[in-house]
């Protein structure tokens, strides 16, 4: 596939699928209404739990979310890269919040969680949202299939179990490169994101692309101001993000090119071409 792809496509690719993966999280943020981490890990045991899922094939009602399969602790921390007794501090936390039972067997995201009207309205965003990054990548002249509009109802359960896969994989595979934290690579990505925005012009002139403030990422984001803080002090210390004299983050993109994090890049946009090919 990289063959058939210009310099042009790629960075370009890179960017709306980081958008992408912003805009997942950011729902998810919504969904949960904790902290950047836990609500990783949530996706995380929704991953394991839709993946062990898959052979259950009774539903309880047309169009509803298949049942999930309960998974242990250990096997989220492994999905996620992350060190075991971090994953299961989280997963205490969703537990408390309702979000996920232990059971016998291990941990479930339970139907009342997945049949909820979040749940549901948050389905309807992510297929919008899919079909919007189906066009970007098509307006860059990427072959990918045509989209079809047709069924929608279990259109919007099939793009939202593949999601979830797309997002871990996404992020883990940027966040490996880079060796961060799976929020703390999000976090890298706002950043980015901010930065990113069109060049302004004064008197006429163009700018440099904007620095962002912490309140800034946080805002776009969904996360508390300190989570920012805290995630930024890291990457800064890693030599990934820039201060200004304002205080203001800039990420440094000559720290960025490795030949690892290069491939990284491209691998990650491969997950989405296969991502929007098996959605559409």
């Amino acid at each position: 596939m990289d063959a058939q792809l210009s310099e042009f496509q790629i960075p370009r690719g890179v960017r709306l699928s980081a958008e992408h993966c912003l805009e997942i999280a950011s729902r998810y943020l919504r969904i949960t209404e904790l902290e950047l981490t836990p609500t990783v890990t949530f996706l995380g045991l929704l991953c394991r739990c839709v993946s062990e899922g898959e052979l259950v094939s009774k539903r309880p009602a047309p169009n509803a979310p298949p049942p999930l399969a309960p998974v242990s602790t250990f096997s989220v921390a492994k999905r996620l890269g992350s060190p075991y007794e971090t994953t299961r501090r989280h997963v205490q936390k969703l537990v408390s919040a309702g979000l996920c039972e232990s059971v016998d067997s291990g941990v479930i995201v339970p139907q009342a969680v997945l049949t909820s009207r979040a749940f549901e309205q948050m389905r309807d965003e992510c297929w919008t949202a899919t079909r919007t990054l189906h066009r970007g990548i098509a307006a860059l002249g990427v072959p990918v299939p045509d989209w079809s509009d047709e069924g929608r109802d279990k259109a919007r359960i099939t793009v939202s179990r593949l999601t979830v896969p797309y997002f871990i994989d996404g992020v883990r595979t940027l966040s490996s490169a880079l060796e961060l934290e799976l929020a703390t690579c999000l976090v890298l990505l706002s950043i980015d994101r901010a930065n990113g925005k069109p060049l302004r012009r004064i008197r006429g002139r163009q700018t440099a692309p904007a620095a962002a403030s912490v309140y800034e990422v946080s805002k776009s984001l969904g996360v508390p101001y300190e989570t920012v803080r805290r995630h930024a002090a890291t990457l800064v210390d890693k030599g990934m993000v820039a201060r200004t004299e304002t205080g203001r983050l800039a990420v440094t993109p000559d720290n960025l090119r490795t030949p690892a994090i290069v491939e990284a890049t491209r691998q990650t946009f491969r997950h989405t071409l296969d991502y929007v090919t098996a959605a559409a």
